[in-house]
C-alpha cells in the first residue's frame, strides 16, 4: 500500500514538473549563425556591422575549442502578422554574452549575460542567458553576438543555438518552478528541524547525519536551481560558477555518515564498513580541488572537481545501495527503508548524472534528483521514526526486564537478609560467651596489673636512685676529665711559646672528646728548631694518658739528652715507649704515629722523620708528600730497637710545611656523607697555600665545619702549619 502511495506521488511530480517544462515556441525563427572570420575579431561594432557577408563571414565554427572570441550573426524573423515580446536563449555555457541590435544609423542597442557576467549587469535578472527582444509583425532584426571565453571559466558548449520563448509564458514559467522550489526548500527545513528535534530527544548520532545530510543537500539545490546566484551572490559569478560542489561532496560525506550509523554497517558488514569510511575522506578531493580552483582560477582545477564529485557521487550510491542490500538480508529493517530509498534515489540520480553529461543544460536539470532526494527524505524520515518506535519498544522491553530483575533481587536480599540474621544471632550469642569470658580474664589482668604497678613503683624508686648515683659518678668523672684535660694543656706548648719559635706557623687543634690522643711538640736548641705532631693510639682519656708518656719522654730526650736528629728521636722515643709500658713482658701494641721536622736555620735545611705520617709541602701551588715509615712508634713488635729513615730538604721561602695526624682526612661529610680522603685534603693544602699562613687556620675551621655539616666527629683533628 505505501509503495503505490510513493508510486502516485512519483507519477504527479513529473506530470506536474513537465507541465511546466513545455513551454509553447512563437512562430519567430532564428537564421542560421554566421561567424565572422577571426581575422577580423578585433574590429569595433561599427565597423562589424558595415561588414558584408561574403568573404568576412562563414557558417561554418571551426575554433571554438582554443578561441577566446567569436562573433556571430543572426537575422531573427517574424512570422507571426503581430508584434511579439520574446526572449532569446543561448547555451548556459558561454562566460560573457554581448548582444547588439541595430536600431539605426547612430543607435545600438546593447545586453549582456553569460556565466561570467555579475546579475545588475544582465538585461534579465535571471540566471539563465535570456536577452529580451521586441519585433513587429513580418519585421526581421539583425543580432549581432559577442562570445567571449573569460579567465577561469570554461565553456560548457561546443555549439551555437538560439532559443525563443514567449517573455509571458516564461516569467510565469520561472516563477511557477521557484514556488515549487519554495516548497522543496520549506519540506527540507520542516524535516531538518522534525529530526533535530528528535535527536536531543533520543541521542542517536544518526539524527544529526541525516540532518547535516539534508541541510546540506539544500544547499546544492539552493545553487544548482539559481537562487543562490539571483538572490545572495548574483555580484560574484566566478563564486557561483561551480560553487555547488561544496554542498554535494559535504552532503555525501554525511550521507555515508548516517548510512553508516543508520544501518549498522559496523555491526552486519565490518569489510564494508571499513571501505565507507575511507571513501568518506576521497570527498575531501573535490573540495580541496575547488579551493585551488577559486584561489589560482585554473580550470583544471575546476574540471577535475567537478567529475570527481558526480563520479564518486555515483560510485558511493551504488556502495550504499549495495551495503543496504546486504543488511536486509541479515534481517535489518533499517536496511530494507534505505535500500528502498536509495533505488529511488538512485534512479532519479542517474537520469540527472545522463542529462548532465550528455546533453545541455536547462532550468529543469536537477528536477530528477529533486523528485528523488524528496521521496528518500520522506522514507529516511518514516525510517527514523520507526527507529524511535524501535528504540521506545527496547526502552519498555529492558525497563520489563530491569522490574523482573529487581523484583529477584528483592526476594533473594531478603532471602540473605533472613540467613544472615539467623547467622547473626548466632554469632551474637557466641561473641556474648566471649565476652563473658574475656570480661572474667580482664578482672584477673586488672588484679595482675595492681600487682605489677606496686611492684614497678617501687622498681622505679631504685631506678630512680641509681640514677642519681650515676649522674653523680658523671659528674665525678667529667670533672676528673676536665681537670686532666687542664693537665694536657698545661703540658702543651702553648701558642705564644709555638709563635717565638716559629713566628709564621699556626696549630689547629680540634680534640674529639674533652682530652685528646694527639698532640703537638716544638722546642729549640741553638739554631735548630723541632716540630713534632704525633696521634696516639685511641682517643679521649686512653689517648691523653698515652700522649702524656710520649710528652715526658720527649722532654727527656730533647730537653735533657740535647736529640736533635729527627730519626734518632723517634728511635729514642721507641725505646723509651717500649721500657715504661713494660711491652716486652705484656706484648702490649699501645704507641703513636709521628713526624718530626728539624729546621737548621744557618745551614737552610730540613731534616724529616717519620713514623706513619708524613710531611706535605706546597711549592709554587703544587703539593710535595714525603711519607713516614710504616712502623709505628711503640709496641712489642721487633723489639726495643728500630731503626726510622730520614729525609733532608733544603728551605725555601715562600713554600709552607704542614704536618698533620689522619683525624681531618678521616671526617665524613659533605653532601654523600664519605671520608674527605688524602687526596682531598692534600688539594685543600694546596688551595691555602697562596693565603697568609696565619689566615690558614681559620680557613681550614671554615672547611671542616662546612664539611661536617650534621655528622660527628670521628677522631681527634691536628694540622700545623709554618713557614721559614
Amino acid at each position: 500500500m505505501a509503495a503505490k502511495r510513493i508510486f502516485v506521488c512519483i507519477v504527479f511530480m513529473l506530470s506536474v514538473f513537465y507541465g511546466i517544462a513545455q513551454v509553447p515556441l512563437p512562430l519567430v525563427r532564428p537564421s542560421s549563425p554566421m561567424f565572422l572570420h577571426h581575422a577580423y575579431d578585433s574590429l569595433p561594432i561599427a565597423s562589424i556591422i558595415n561588414l558584408p557577408e561574403a568573404g568576412y563571414f562563414s557558417e561554418k565554427d571551426s575554433i571554438w575549442a582554443n578561441a577566446k572570441l567569436q562573433w556571430v550573426k543572426v537575422d531573427l524573423i517574424n512570422e507571426y502578422p503581430e508584434h511579439q515580446n520574446i526572449f532569446l536563449s543561448l547555451p548556459k555555457g558561454w562566460s560573457r554574452v554581448t548582444l547588439y541590435r541595430y536600431l539605426a544609423p547612430s543607435r545600438l542597442q546593447v545586453q549582456v549575460s553569460g556565466l561570467g557576467v555579475p546579475l545588475r549587469e544582465r538585461s534579465f535578472k535571471s540566471v539563465n542567458s535570456y536577452f529580451p527582444v521586441d519585433i513587429d509583425a513580418g519585421d526581421t532584426l539583425t543580432l549581432y553576438f559577442k562570445l567571449e571565453k573569460l579567465e577561469g571559466y570554461t565553456n560548457t558548449t561546443k555549439e551555437f543555438g538560439i532559443e525563443v520563448y514567449q517573455r509571458e509564458q516564461t516569467i510565469i514559467r520561472k516563477y511557477t518552478l521557484r514556488l515549487i522550489e519554495s516548497g522543496f526548500f520549506s519540506i527540507i527545513l520542516v524535516m531538518a528541524l522534525y529530526n533535530l528535534i528528535l535527536f536531543f530527544y533520543v541521542r542517536d548520532k544518526s539524527y544529526i547525519y541525516y540532518v547535516l545530510s539534508i541541510a546540506f543537500f539544500g544547499f546544492y539545490y539552493f545553487f544548482q536551481s539559481g537562487w543562490a546566484f539571483e538572490y545572495v551572490i548574483g555580484d560574484y559569478p566566478f563564486f557561483f560558477f561551480k560553487g555547488g560542489i561544496y554542498p554535494a561532496a559535504i552532503n555525501m560525506m554525511f550521507n555515508i555518515l548516517f548510512a553508516r550509523s543508520f544501518i549498522q554497517t559496523k555491526r552486519y558488514m565490518p569489510r564494508w564498513d571499513t571501505v565507507l569510511r575511507y571513501l568518506l575522506f576521497i570527498f575531501f578531493i573535490p573540495i580541496i580541488l575547488l579551493l585551488l580552483y577559486n584561489i589560482t582560477r585554473n580550470t583544471f582545477f575546476g574540471h577535475w572537481a567537478q567529475y570527481i564529485n558526480l563520479y564518486f557521487t555515483l560510485i558511493t550510491i551504488i556502495l550504499l545501495i549495495g551495503t543496504a542490500y546486504v543488511a536486509t538480508k541479515k534481517g535489518s529493517n533499517q536496511g530494507c527503508i534505505y535500500l528502498i530509498a536509495y533505488v529511488l534515489l538512485a534512479f532519479f540520480a542517474s537520469v540527472y548524472i545522463v542529462y548532465f553529461l550528455f546533453f545541455e543544460y536547462s532550468l529543469f536539470a536537477a528536477t530528477p534528483m529533486l523528485i528523488g532526494y524528496a521521496i528518500q527524505a520522506v522514507l529516511f524520515s518514516l525510517g527514523l521514526a520507526e527507529s524511535i518506535n524501535l528504540l521506545r519498544a527496547e526502552v519498555n522491553e529492558a525497563k520489563v526486564q530491569k522490574e523482573k530483575a529487581e523484583r529477584e533481587r528483592i526476594v533473594e536480599r531478603e532471602k540473605m537478609l533472613e540467613a544472615q540474621t539467623r547467622l547473626l544471632e548466632v554469632k551474637v550469642n557466641e561473641r556474648t560467651q566471649q565476652l563473658e569470658s574475656a570480661n572474667r580474664e580482664l578482672s584477673f589482668t586488672i588484679e595482675s596489673l595492681n600487682a605489677i604497678n606496686v611492684l614497678l613503683n617501687d622498681t622505679n624508686q631504685q631506678v630512680q636512685a641509681q640514677k642519681e648515683a650515676l649522674a653523680y659518678s658523671n659528674k665525678t668523672i667529667t670533672d676528673s676529665i676536665r681537670y686532666a684535660k687542664r693537665i694536657q694543656d698545661a703540658t702543651l706548648p702553648t701558642m705564644e711559646q709555638f709563635t717565638k719559635i716559629l713566628p709564621h706557623s699556626f696549630v689547629f687543634f680540634k680534640p674529639r672528646d674533652i682530652v685528646s690522643g694527639d698532640f703537638y711538640w716544638v722546642d729549640q736548641v741553638g739554631s735548630r728548631k723541632v716540630v713534632i705532631v704525633a696521634d696516639c693510639t685511641g682517643h679521649g682519656v686512653p689517648g691523653a694518658f698515652m700522649s702524656l708518656v710520649g710528652m715526658d719522654i720527649l722532654s727527656k730526650i730533647i730537653v735533657n739528652e740535647r736529640i736533635m736528629a729527627p730519626h734518632q728521636i723517634l728511635n729514642e722515643l721507641h725505646k723509651g715507649i717500649y721500657t715504661a709500658l713494660k711491652q716486652g713482658e705484656l706484648e702490649s701494641e699501645d704507641g703513636m704515629d709521628i713526624a718530626a721536622c728539624v729546621i737548621d736555620s744557618e745551614k737552610k735545611m730540613l731534616e724529616f722523620s717519620g713514623a706513619k705520617l708524613g710531611l706535605l709541602y706546597v711549592k709554587n701551588g703544587q703539593t710535595h708528600h714525603i711519607k713516614g715509615d710504616k712502623h709505628a712508634v711503640g709496641g712489642s713488635e721487633m723489639g726495643p730497637n728500630r731503626a726510622y729513615s730520614q729525609i733532608s730538604l733544603p728551605l725555601e721561602k715562600g713554600n709552607s710545611y704542614y704536618l698533620y695526624s689522619d683525624g681531618f682526612q678521616d671526617q665524613f661529610g659533605g653532601v654523600k656523607g664519605k671520608k674527605l680522603m688524602v687526596k682531598n685534603f692534600h688539594a685543600l693544602l694546596a688551595s691555602l697555600g697562596d693565603s697568609p699562613i696565619l689566615q690558614q687556620e681559620k680557613q681550614l675551621e671554615t672547611f671542616l665545619e662546612k664539611w661536617k655539616g650534621d655528622n660527628d666527629q670521628v677522631d681527634d683533628i691536628l694540622v700545623v702549619g709554618f713557614q721559614v
